[in-house]
């Protein structure tokens, strides 16, 4: 069965953000142990453009950097596409520059089975966190995708729940829905165990502060600005500092300045927009805890990134925290800042509490990449049934 990987979204990303993290590793991994040709939709040619296998992973494992290399020029009619195969859209494709009605079409008429990603249904529980031409594009997918899929995948039993519930109250059948975690091995390299790679600046923070640590896109769903009035109100107090390693997002001015105008930014605060994935590694080794508050949540990659490193996760007390992280952390509601304020600094005054949910962590079983990309390759195999 061959498998047509769409990443045309992350082709034109110029960031590495959770989902490109996600499409890089699965498709790199997926390749290995399954027939898969990466594909981009290019929409001067109204037509699908094969992609170099070998010079995306090179970008993706070389800093990111996507250029003409991965470009084949060799593109497809709706006749190229060899029928009895699956096309699976991995990537974040709702933007309209990427066309998913003629893409689904094409797909459809050459009798290929349509697999979809489905990362979260946050555009419609809770459309308020992102720009509204974000929202309007992600719903017209939807209604594309439910018309034409034949698989929804998730990375989560909750994202299943809420995507069932959905389509309930709106009266459209539940689509055929499989769940299938994500790996993490962020930063499991030579350069990443040994430290070096690591600028000193950051090596100083975590070498001289106990610090609590934010990883993820700066954006309202976040919740930076929860954990920052926590550590106002009384964390910076005590002597812990907070590290922000994310890229900057959307929606999110007044935050920005908020944090660029502080008066402990570079003593108790810190924001890392650049880090590599040899310093979030690092971060993630030295932090005394990491800090998830998001207010809603697809799967929650940082959290199993930091369990990977032992560390143990204070994250909001939604199911599908509990669902990845379960008893290697501890969670708090979000209602009001001191709830995780009080959580942190119950921990301070009892150091085995604070070693026995650090053992937990450690003793966490992470899913690996390539084992993820054999889940979905396994799954994508039921569509030949």
């Amino acid at each position: 069965m061959k498998i047509y990987l769409d990443v045309s979204a992350t082709l034109n990303a110029g960031t590495l953000s959770g989902i490109q993290r996600t499409v890089c590793e699965i498709s790199t991994t997926l390749a290995e142990v399954a027939e898969v040709q990466l594909v981009r939709w290019d929409d001067v040619h109204y037509a699908l453009e094969l992609v170099n296998l070998a010079a995306f992973t090179s970008a993706f494992r070389n800093g990111f950097r996507f250029t003409d290399a991965v470009r084949t020029g060799i593109f497809l009619t709706g006749k190229a596409l060899e029928p009895g195969g699956v096309y699976f859209d991995l990537d974040s494709n709702w933007h309209p520059e990427f066309n998913r009605s003629a893409v689904y079409r094409m797909v459809g008429k050459r009798g290929l089975k349509l697999a979809v990603m489905l990362y979260d249904v946050v555009p419609l529980l809770a459309p308020y966190y992102l720009p509204a031409y974000t929202q309007a594009w992600w719903v017209m997918w939807l209604a594309f995708a439910l018309k034409n899929a034949d698989l929804f995948i998730v990375n989560t039993r909750a994202v299943e729940d809420e995507f069932s519930a959905i389509c309930s109250e709106v009266g459209v059948q539940t689509p055929r829905v499989e769940v299938v975690p994500l790996g993490s091995e962020v930063g499991l390299s030579s350069e990443s165990e040994d430290g070096s790679g690591v600028r000193e600046s950051l090596r100083h923070i975590g070498e001289t502060r106990r610090f609590i640590l934010m990883v993820g896109t700066v954006e309202p769903r976040k919740n930076h600005a929860f954990i920052l009035e926590s550590f106002e109100e009384s964390l910076f107090q005590h002597g812990l500092s907070l590290v922000i390693a994310g890229h900057k997002g959307w929606m999110n001015d007044d935050l920005l300045v908020r944090l660029s105008e502080h008066s402990q930014l570079g003593d108790q605060l810190f924001f890392i927009e650049d880090a590599s994935d040899a310093e979030i590694a690092f971060l993630y080794r030295n932090a005394y805890f990491l800090a998830f508050p998001s207010a809603l949540e697809g799967f929650g990659l940082p959290m199993v990134e930091a369990l990977r490193w032992g560390l143990p996760v204070l994250a909001a007390d939604l199911p599908v925290m509990r669902e990845v992280a379960g008893t290697c952390g501890d969670y708090f509601e979000l209602d009001r800042p001191s709830s995780f304020s009080t959580l942190v600094l119950n921990y301070m005054h009892d150091d085995p509490a604070y070693q026995r949910v650090k053992r937990l962590a450690q003793g966490y079983l992470p899913m690996s990449w390539s084992q993820s990309a054999r889940l979905f390759r396994d799954v994508l195999r039921k569509l030949e049934q």
